[in-house]
């Protein structure tokens, strides 16, 4: 009986680091796809002010078209 005692609390021991293993793998991947869409959100504010930039000067563009047709 004590054997398979020492066999259960070695495979309890076993399964216990395993599993600390991968809940810090899993916080490692976490944190890095936090860092990766933090960084595409950025580079999506940046191409979504350059779109605005470029929207503003078609419009722009336009009303000049308009006001030189009319000349």
């Amino acid at each position: 009986m004590g054997r398979g005692l020492l066999d259960i609390v070695r495979q309890v021991d076993d399964t216990t680091g395993t599993l600390v293993r991968l809940a810090k793998e899993t916080a490692t991947g976490s944190t890095d796809l936090s860092h990766r869409t933090q960084q595409q959100a950025a580079a999506l504010q940046v191409t979504a002010g350059g779109m605005q930039q470029i929207a503003a000067n078609v419009v722009q563009k336009a009303a000049h078209c308009r006001q030189a047709s009319t000349v």
